[in-house]
């Protein structure tokens, strides 16, 4: 199941944010996906429903529409969920789930590449990333879903026709396929 991390569409019981000290980390990119990984760790029951309670309007001048190189940062977000985890009791299935959040989150930032017009963000960002996305799936393979582990396939023969990729020509052809399906 996939559960979007965005904060505004949930509801989260106060007494678990004050009993475990949860709090947002300050300086880090994707805050709000560590601090939804941590409380999310922490709940007995979880309730879905698939009724719409929130709009979220993504703007080209607002934060998430900024490309900006932090976008690597997420790494460092998942380094504090996984210390957070080492200090309560989980599950093994909890830490499953974990390994296949983070490599679904990590190639949701990573094909945002493309958008990236300086030639050395692009690349600092797809190789940042695409290593994340290695290094979580060797560490992780035993709890792996089968999309996790084909995110994972599609990153090995990625980077190793990295050049092609990265190229301008690749990253136009890419945005004007994107821009005819829509």
């Amino acid at each position: 199941m996939w559960i979007l991390p965005l904060l505004d569409s949930k509801l989260f019981l106060k007494e678990l944010i004050d009993q475990y000290q949860l709090r947002f980390a300050k300086d880090v990119y994707a805050e709000d996906l560590g601090f939804y990984l941590k409380y999310l760790a922490l709940c007995k029951r979880i309730y879905v429903t698939s009724r719409t309670v929130c709009r979220y309007r993504k703007l080209s001048t607002g934060l998430t529409g900024r490309r900006k190189r932090e976008i690597v940062q997420i790494y460092d977000m998942f380094q504090d969920v996984d210390s957070f985890y080492e200090k309560i009791p989980i599950s093994q299935s909890a830490i499953g789930a974990l390994y296949n959040i983070k490599l679904q989150h990590y190639w949701v930032q990573f094909q945002k590449y493309i958008d990236y017009t300086d030639r050395s963000d692009r690349k600092y960002v797809f190789h940042g990333l695409a290593d994340a996305i290695s290094d979580t799936a060797k560490k992780g393979k035993p709890f792996l879903s089968d999309f996790s582990w084909l995110i994972y396939q599609t990153i090995r023969k990625r980077k190793r026709w990295s050049m092609l990729y990265l190229s301008n020509l690749y990253v136009n052809y890419k945005k004007s396929k994107n821009q005819s399906e829509n």
